[in-house]
């Protein structure tokens, strides 16, 4: 196996290249392959390359050893199971999305994936409207799959990073679902007139900020009825089927009004557990989210997901003029720059900036409006 030179037609030096392989599983396995009338020496050793490549294909091929990225997939997970590093959620949180996104590499055996295999996938994800970080999240995770078959020589030859080149810019905001006060008193009043079973879950929802585990954790002792406060200390977790500390860490106070104050009466009588809310079957399998949309399209508002309503809590609180600070500590956001979009979807530090210009242009007579719309 090498490069070698020789003298070809007219004097002139060419340069041939030779490969013999043979398998390290089956001795009797080999693959031999050779050019020659190469030009130049580094074309040859680039040639070089690529008929090693081709042999070890064809060896693997020969071996019957060639995984698919399917194949190197299942043999990683449970390689993190046996390793016992990870919780098993945590192990799911890497597979699931790879078994929903990279449908199109698992059929493929991994060394012959190229980049445009992976390109397809994020255009895929793209078309779903997935946010840049989800997919540089999922680009992640395909890296690291291909990187730890290649350590484990399971997968030879191909590429050396599968993702290299592939950029997504990782900053990326939108802003966030705010339903306006026609379509949240729109959406209580159907809810409440229809006997939906969600109504007192949506309803204290907005009125509190809570989340959804915090609130599906409220209990009747987390209640203060003499000073009007709710305790917020603990959330439940449903994939663990566990009750844990809140998302920030530490327990806080949401003031109840009398609105809450009512329906919490109300249904207290008929409460047949420690809980203040209704257990539905769909929240406890984590499907708040599609029961809201659904009826948010059934009653002709636009379709929001569950924990819009958190997001309606503390833009209409800032609307109302409550300080930024307050709705921090009452909805339990750490960072200021978590709470700081709902600011500015408030529009609450920008109202009357631009009243001062009202004196540089002429007063409009709504009378007689001049229609502009009607030349051409």
């Amino acid at each position: 196996m090498g490069i070698s030179s020789y003298l070809g037609p007219e004097e002139k030096t060419h340069w041939k290249v030779y490969i013999n392989l043979r398998s390290k599983l089956n001795p009797k396995i080999r693959v031999q392959k050779a050019e020659q009338g190469i030009e130049s020496k580094g074309k040859a050793e680039r040639r070089e390359k690529e008929l090693l490549e081709e042999c070890q294909r064809e060896i693997f091929k020969k071996e019957g050893s060639m995984p698919t990225f399917g194949e190197i997939v299942n043999k990683w997970e449970k390689y993190l199971r046996d390793l016992g590093a990870n919780q098993e959620n945590t192990i799911d949180d890497y597979v699931s999305p790879l078994r929903i996104w990279c449908t199109s590499l698992f059929p493929k055996i991994a060394n012959e994936i190229n980049k445009q295999d992976v390109r397809l996938v994020v255009q895929e994800m793209a078309l779903a409207d997935k946010s840049n970080a989800y997919q540089n999240k999922i680009l992640n995770y395909i890296r690291r799959v291909y990187h730890w078959g290649k350590e484990e020589g399971l997968i030879r030859g191909g590429l050396e990073n599968i993702t290299s080149g592939l950029k997504i810019n990782r900053f990326e905001e939108k802003a966030p679902e705010v339903l306006t006060a026609k379509e949240i008193e729109h959406l209580l009043h159907q809810a409440y007139c229809r006997e939906n079973k969600w109504y007192p879950i949506w309803k204290t929802a907005f009125l509190t900020g809570m989340r959804s585990g915090e609130l599906y954790a409220l209990k009747w002792t987390d209640i203060d009825f003499v000073n009007d406060v709710i305790v917020v200390s603990k959330s439940f977790n449903k994939r663990m089927r566990t009750t844990k500390s809140t998302k920030s860490g530490y327990f806080r106070t949401v003031p109840m009004n009398q609105s809450l104050k009512e329906l919490f009466l109300s249904l207290q009588p008929n409460s047949k557990t420690d809980f203040v809310l209704p257990r539905i079957r769909e929240w406890s399998m984590g499907l708040q989210a599609q029961e809201l949309r659904k009826f948010c399209i059934e009653i002709g508002i636009r379709s929001v997901k569950f924990h819009t309503l958190r997001a309606c809590f503390a833009t209409h609180l800032l609307n109302e003029g409550v300080s930024l600070t307050t709705v921090m500590k009452v909805a339990g956001w750490r960072e200021l720059s978590t709470v700081q979009k709902y600011t500015r979807l408030s529009g609450i530090h920008e109202r009357g900036a631009t009243n001062c210009l009202d004196r540089l242009t002429p007063p409009s007579n709504t009378e007689n409006i001049i229609n502009f719309y009607n030349n051409g």
